[in-house]
C-alpha cells in the first residue's frame, strides 16, 4: 500500500474510533438532557472526557503517519489535525451541542535513530462544549505525546519502549519489529523491556503504527 493509501486508512480508522468512543455517551445525554442540572453536568463531563480521548488518538495517529517514510518535511501539522477536529466538531453539533474545537498550534519532532529513538508531538487546542441546557466547559488543552525506544547498557542492551502522554508513561508490550542479519531481539520480560543482542538496526513498530529505529 502506498503512503496516500496508508494515510487514508489511518484517518478512516480514526473517524470510526472517535465516533464509536462518544456516540453512546451522546445518546445517553439526549435521553437525559431535561433532568436536573447536576445530571446534565455529569453527562457533559463524560462527553468532554471522550472528546479529550479522541483528540489524543488524533495526535497519536498523526505521529504514526509522520514516522512512515518519507520524512514529514515542512507539513502543516496544525492544519492536518484541525481537519479531524472539524469532523469531531460537526458530529458534536449534530448531536445537540454547541461545540468549538480549534487547534492553536502543533509541533512535531522528527524521530531520531540511535540508542535513544523518539517521535514527539506537542499541540495546544481550544475546546468548548455546551449542552442544550447551557452547561458549558471551555478550556485550552495542551498535549505532549512522546513515543520512545531506548537501549541502555552494552551487548546485550536492555531496550524499553514507552508512550508518554502529558507525563503519564505507559510501557508498550504489543510491538512488531524487524532486525538485520546481525541482531536478535528477545522479549523475555513481557513488560515493555527487551534484550537486544548484537550490533544492528532494530526497527520497532508499535500497535499504533509508530515506527522507531534503534541502532546499536
Amino acid at each position: 500500500m502506498n503512503r496516500r493509501g496508508q494515510v487514508f486508512l489511518l484517518l478512516t480508522i480514526l473517524s470510526i474510533t472517535f465516533i464509536t468512543a462518544i456516540s453512546s455517551v451522546l445518546l445517553d445525554l439526549q435521553r437525559s438532557q431535561y433532568l436536573e442540572p447536576s445530571a446534565d453536568a455529569d453527562k457533559v463531563f463524560e462527553v468532554w472526557d471522550n472528546t479529550i480521548f479522541s483528540i489524543e488518538q488524533t495526535i497519536s495517529i498523526q505521529i504514526a503517519i509522520n514516522t512512515q517514510p518519507p520524512s514529514a518535511g515542512n507539513r502543516s501539522f496544525a492544519t492536518e489535525i484541525q481537519g479531524q477536529m472539524d469532523l469531531l466538531e460537526t458530529y458534536l453539533n449534530s448531536r445537540g451541542f454547541i461545540a468549538s474545537v480549534n487547534v492553536m498550534w502543533a509541533n512535531y519532532t522528527e524521530p531520531n535513530a540511535g540508542l535513544l529513538a523518539q517521535a514527539k508531538m506537542n499541540a495546544s487546542i481550544s475546546l468548548q462544549i455546551t449542552s442544550s441546557s447551557g452547561t458549558s466547559i471551555n478550556q485550552k488543552v495542551n498535549f505532549i505525546i512522546t513515543y520512545q525506544a531506548e537501549a541502555v547498557g552494552t551487548d546485550p542492551w536492555l531496550l524499553t519502549i514507552t508512550k508518554t502522554v502529558n507525563n503519564q508513561t505507559t510501557f508498550l508490550t504489543d510491538i512488531s519489529y524487524s532486525v538485520g542479519a546481525g541482531g536478535i531481539l528477545d522479549d523475555i520480560y513481557f513488560n515493555g523491556s527487551y534484550d537486544l543482542i548484537g550490533s544492528d538496526t532494530y526497527t520497532i513498530t508499535t500497535s499504533e503504527n509508530v515506527v522507531l529505529i534503534v541502532t546499536t
